[in-house]
This record gives C-alpha cells, structure tokens and sequence, in this order.
C-alpha cells in the first residue's frame, strides 16, 4: 500500500464487506483517526509488545490468524475485509479510537446523496429494484437483515431469562414468606 485511501473508497470496501452503512461510515473515520487513512500503515509497538497494522491498525497479538503484518501492503478490500471480521467479533468497540471517540472528527466517507441513476454497464455492483422504485444491494442488506435478526434473538433471549428469573424470584418469596399462592377456587 502507498499512501492513503480516500474516505469514499474506504466505505465502499468496508459496505462491500458487508458492514452495515451506518457501521461502514462510522469505521471510515476510526481508519481515519487509526493510520490516517492508510498514511501510517504501522503503529507504534504496544506497551504488551504487540504491534498495530495497516489502515484499520488491526493489532498483531489479538488476530494473528489475520496475519496483520501483511496488511501493510494489502488492497484495500483484503483489509477491509479483516476489518469486517474483526467487527463481526466484536464490534466497534474493537478500536481504542472509537472508545475514546477520537474518530468522531475525521470524514465518514459516506455519501451524501444517493444516486437515482443506474449503474454502468459492466459494473460488479447487481442492484435490484423493488415495486417502489427503491433500489438496493443484496450484498449490503442481507448481512444488515442476518445482524438484525441476531439481535432481536440476542434481546429476547435475554427478556426471556429475565422473566423467568421474576417469576422464580416471586415463586421463592412466596414459599420463603408463607405466603400461598391461590390458584383458584377449592
């Protein structure tokens, strides 16, 4: 890699890596605040001895398996790529410059306005259009609907155990206590 990557492209590779849009944009300036978009491809070694690399400064002792060392002269879609494995992991919160919000004054890279014209012949985007006239890239929705559903699932599972922890709580009480619980007529 030589030199820097422009925001724009940062967040195309990183939406075409199935990160969702709002994620995709966020992480674009995280690359920003990390390496200055791919200026400073190798940080400085870490106090454990690890060290940092390439635009998204994926850290050498937490995701050997990625090889990070290679990132330095990776195409951008192979580093965004590990960037999106890295955040199918552990999200955002991955990146000390998103926790401390150091990322927030750097640019999203995120378009400002969405096109209503077609794509160029030979492009490799497949874009499909719905009875609304709305069009969308199955490559980015289908990872945004699989993270949706996983939450919802995560979330109601842990209403579900909540509940239940309610009711043997009350179950328990009312056994501890004496009291006794009607459940109808005798």
């Amino acid at each position: 890699m030589s030199g820097s990557y422009a925001p724009s492209d940062i967040y195309q590779a990183l939406v075409s890596a199935g990160i969702p849009s709002t994620d995709a944009a966020t992480l674009t300036q995280v690359a920003g605040a990390e390496s200055n978009y791919g200026a400073n491809p190798v940080g400085t070694t870490n106090a454990n001895g690890t060290t940092d690399y390439g635009i998204f400064q994926i850290n050498s002792g937490a995701w050997p398996q990625l090889n990070p060392s290679s990132l330095v002269s990776a195409p951008l879609s192979t580093q965004a790529a590990d960037a999106a494995t890295v955040y199918n992991q552990q999200g955002l919160g991955a990146w000390a410059t998103y926790n401390s919000g150091a990322y927030q004054g750097y640019a999203s890279g995120m378009p400002t306005s969405v096109s209503s014209s077609p794509p160029a012949s030979g492009s490799a985007t497949a874009t499909q259009t719905s009875g609304s006239g709305a069009s969308f890239n199955p490559a980015t929705w289908l990872p945004a609907l699989g993270n949706w559903f996983a939450t919802i699932a995560a979330r109601a599972g842990l209403f579900i155990l909540a509940l239940l922890f309610i009711i043997g709580a009350i179950v328990l009480f009312g056994i501890k206590s004496g009291i006794e619980i009607n459940s109808g007529p005798e």
